[in-house]
């Protein structure tokens, strides 16, 4: 969520408090992953909104990733590479 031109102190604490007033929750590995617990927040940040939607292809395109990674994995790590198209990690 971090861009490179944050603030990284102004950032942590705003994270702080979104997660405090559980607006937002904080897990995955290392504590990385950051998801919404209100819709609220959506709804009554129009900013927030912006950010969300200017970020969404990109969200996607990391979450097929890492499922054709787990998918891979599972099944040998086969020939076929991870950014095959369509194509089944075993096959």
């Amino acid at each position: 969520m971090r861009s490179a031109t944050d603030d990284p102190g102004a950032f942590d604490r705003t994270l702080t408090v979104l997660t405090n007033h559980r607006l937002l929750t904080i897990g995955g590995i290392d504590d990385r992953q950051v998801d919404l617990a209100h819709e609220a927040l959506i709804q009554g940040w129009p900013e927030f909104r912006t950010w969300i939607d200017a970020r969404r292809t990109a969200e996607l395109q990391r979450r097929n990733f890492e499922f054709r990674a787990l998918d891979w994995v599972a099944h040998g790590r086969g020939a076929r590479g991870l950014l095959d198209r369509d194509t089944p990690a075993d096959a």
